[in-house]
Order: structure tokens, then sequence, then C-alpha cells
């Protein structure tokens, strides 16, 4: 075979490997999850050297769950010419996604100094430190990635998450000489630095000059995207009208049930991830977080709407929900291991409660609650790492709020036999009393030490990591009562003050 034949037959392969992910598109909008994922097999197997197109075959598996996909999608990504860091971290990210930062980091250690102390790869090692509670080498690596010229925003932002300023004096002399060369970064990196001094500015008790600053950051963000009120009341008022008893007993009942999981919801910050950090404690629970793989399940029912999921039920699948089921179960044994019993904390399972009431009837389903004050500030106060579009205004999260409340009182009124609701403040006033019953609902068997789980060594990725490293205590409590004089505007949309 000549060398121009080879060339040719090296297009002809990668213009097939386009085709496959062009198609897999197509059966995604169709709602063909399966026929999606044969189609990104098939491009995977082709092979392409393309970079980017590894990078969109990376997004897409994602899309549909398929980590391991994903994951060869990106470790493609980054070994195609010309071989960039940035592709690197690309590739580290997805494996920190995958809960795989144990691989990253090796082939981090392999690399050659210049790559090791680059300030991004610092930034990306610093934190995976702080996810698994090593706060002081996760500061002293962000230490050392602004001192090597890193993106300042973004590494004061994580620095600020790991810190504490009151403790610290000199560390916030620091950021704001350094906030007097911000005015070129973009509205990604600015309001991350806005968010930043706000932290520090909430540690020193200043807390008017912290709300200006958490307010600054969430109109950097609201300038890209808003939040639509309109769109968020038409879906939960259909929410409410169509996931009725009658109309869930009009769904074929799955034949394959499965107990994969235990599924914690509730609002941003209302004890989520406390919850979690003491179920995963316990010996027969392996792991847990904010695993986002239900809705990949959920895409043949076409947007997670009852008539979707009545028009799969009509499409000729023998046991429907039992493959959903399936579905979920086999995405959670790519990510966390075969047969092991996990904690599914992904935000707002609130939109998909009907769907796990009937597909996964066995799992069982905790609700945290808590003050609405606390937690509309504490979300204002965070900069979450999704888009979450209602957090950036305390008028929206007003807004918010209600539509969760109302969601909470439909669900617990039709199906509060399989809820079991959890108070935060009751929670913290008396762990013991709470994790008994949390053990019972769970179907767990009684494992002393569970109050103690914060000295657990696994990875935390939310935005609690900090405080479920610290005994459970109730200072949290009433929190909100200091920022009181600027939170008119959520009690005038949550409350009509």
């Amino acid at each position: 075979m000549t060398f121009s034949e080879r060339v040719l037959h090296g297009d002809e392969v990668a213009t097939i490997a386009h085709t496959q992910a062009y198609e897999a598109l197509a059966r995604l909008k169709d709602g063909n999850r399966d026929g999606a994922q044969e189609c990104l097999a098939r491009a995977l197997s082709l092979g392409s050297s393309e970079g980017e197109f590894w990078k969109s075959i990376s997004a897409l598996a994602s899309r549909i769950g398929e980590i391991d996909m994903a994951i060869e999608a990106a470790r493609r990504f980054s070994r195609t010419t010309p071989m960039l860091l940035s592709r690197y971290l690309f590739y580290w990210g997805e494996l920190t996604k995958a809960g795989r930062e144990d691989l990253a980091v090796a082939e981090i250690e392999r690399m050659e100094s210049q790559v090791r102390e680059h300030p991004a790869v610092l930034h990306f090692c610093g934190q995976t430190a702080a996810q698994l509670g090593d706060f002081d080498k996760a500061r002293g690596l962000y230490h050392r990635a602004l001192s090597s010229g890193g993106s300042a925003p973004l590494i004061w932002f994580a620095l600020s998450a790991v810190s504490n300023f009151k403790d610290s004096p000199e560390l916030f002399d620091a950021m704001l000489t350094a906030s007097r060369h911000m005015g070129s970064a973009d509205a990604n990196a600015g309001s991350r630095f806005q968010y930043a001094l706000g932290r520090a500015y909430h540690d020193l008790g200043e807390f008017e000059a912290a709300m200006r600053h958490y307010t600054a950051g969430a109109d950097l963000r609201r300038k890209g995207e808003r939040y639509e009120r309109a769109q968020m009341e038409a879906f939960v008022e259909r929410l409410v009208r169509d996931f009725t008893p009658e109309n869930m007993a009009k769904l074929k009942p799955p034949q394959r049930p499965h107990k994969r999981a235990i599924f914690v919801n509730g609002l941003p910050r209302s004890g989520t991830t406390l919850t979690e950090q003491v179920l995963t404690a316990h010996d027969a629970v392996s792991d847990g977080g904010e695993v986002n793989l239900l809705a990949p399940a959920l895409i043949p029912t076409l947007g997670q709407t009852l008539e979707g999921a009545f028009a799969y039920q009509a499409s000729g699948e023998p046991d429907p929900w039992g493959r959903v089921a399936a579905t979920y179960s086999r995405l959670m044994d790519m990510r966390f291991g075969a047969n092991t019993l996990v904690v599914d904390k992904t935000l707002l399972h609130s939109h998909q409660m009907g769907f796990i009431l009937h597909a996964l009837p066995r799992c069982p389903i905790v609700w945290l609650r808590r003050d609405a004050a606390d937690v509309a500030l504490s979300c204002f106060r965070n900069y979450f790492s999704s888009p979450m579009t209602w957090s950036w205004s305390l008028a929206d999260i007003g807004h918010f709020m209600r539509l969760e409340d109302r969601l909470f009182a439909h669900w617990q009124e039709h199906f509060g036999e399989q809820i079991m609701v959890v108070q935060y403040e009751e929670f913290v006033a008396n762990p013991t009393a709470t994790i008994d019953r949390l053990l019972v609902h769970a179907g767990l068997p009684p494992q002393p030490g569970l109050d103690q789980a914060h000295l657990s060594k696994r990875k935390v990725r939310t935005a609690s990591m900090v405080q479920v490293r610290q005994p459970i205590v109730t200072g949290r409590i009433g929190l909100s009562r200091r920022y009181e004089r600027w939170m008119g505007e959520f009690y005038q949309t949550y409350e009509g003050r």
C-alpha cells in the first residue's frame, strides 16, 4: 500500500467515525440512548487522528453516562498532536469526575518537573488534595501556583474555600493587593474572585462588605445567563399535574427491581452532604456523591415528562422501567464498581422523583429540610460549579425555593410513606437519634461511630467539603440572621412579605 493510499484510507475511516458521531446525536434526539451508545462505540473502534473530534465524543459519552467511553475519548484527545497541557487537563478532569483522581495524579507524577510545577497542574493537584480533606497540602499547592504565575482569580477562589481569613490576616492582605490587578479578568474568573473576597470578609465578620462582593460575583454570572421564572413555574406545574398516583398507576411496574442507591434529596446547603457522609461511613455503603446518572438512564422518556414516559412504554420494550433501572445500575457500576450500595445525592432529584418512585421502588429516599433563610443565604454565598441560574439573586432564590416547597408538598402528600424527611436542625442537635432513623429507613444494620463520619478520608467534591470534615455541630443554625438586613428580596418572593 502506498503512502497516499494509507492517507486516503485514514481519511475514509475518519469520515465514517464522524458519521457515527452525527448518528449518535440523531438517535439521542429520538430518545434512543442505547442506539447512541452503539454509534459512539463504533466511532471509538474506528479511530481518528483529530483531537477535537475525541473531545466531542467524550462530551457525548458523558451526556449519556458512558463514563468509560468518555474517559477513553478524553485520553485520546490528550494524546493527539499537538500535545498540549490543556488537553491533558481535560483528560484529568474527566478522570476526576469519574472518581479516578488517583490515575490522574499518578500520570502527573510521571511527568517532567516543568509540567508538574505548572500553575494549572498545581491548581489541579490542590483541588484533589482539598477533596480528600488534606487542606494544608491544598493550601501549599495553591500558594505555589500563585507564585508560579497562575490564573490568580481562579487560584484565589480555590484558596478561599480551604482558608479561614480570620486566622490568616496576611492572606487577606495579599488578596487585597491582588485585587488591584483584576480589572482584566473575564466574567467567569472575575466572578470567582468576587466570591473569594466575599468569603474573606465573611470570615472577618464584615458582613456588609461580604454581601457587596457576593452580589458583584452573582451579577457577573447573571450577565451570561438568567433564571427563567415562567419556564420553571410551568415545569413544576406540569410535574404536579401529571405525576399523580392515578397517572403513575398506568405505568407498567418494573419486572427487575434494583436496590442500587440511597437517594438523598434536598436543596443545596440543606444538609445533604452531611447525610451522605454519615451513610457512606457505614460498612454496607461504598461511596456516594452528586452522581448525575439517573438523567442519562431516563433519556428514552424524551424530556422526563409523563407524556414521554407513556410514549417510551408503548415503544415495544417488554420491561421499560426495569430497563431504565438496569441502565442506571450499569452506569453506577462503571462509576463505583459492581453491586455496591451508593448514596446518590444528585441535585434536584425532586424533578425526577416520579421516576425514582416508579422505576426504583426499592431504593430508600431521604429528603433534607432546613430553615429557608439559612438555605437561601448559603446558596447565595456559594459559587456552584454547575450553572444554577436561580442562585444568582436572592429574589430568584426565593422564587425557586417556593416552587421546591410545592414539589416537596406534592411528593410528600402522595408518596410520603416512601420518603423519610430529615430536618437539618434536629439532625445536628441530636445526631444519634437521626442516624438511627436513617439506618432503619435505609435498611442498614446498626453501626457505632457514624456520628464521627467527619473523620472519613473519602473524597468530597461539593461546596460543603470543608464543613463535613468537622464534627457535627449546631453552630451553623441561624447564620442568615447576620445578613437579615440584606435579605428583603428573598423574603418578598418566598414569603410575600
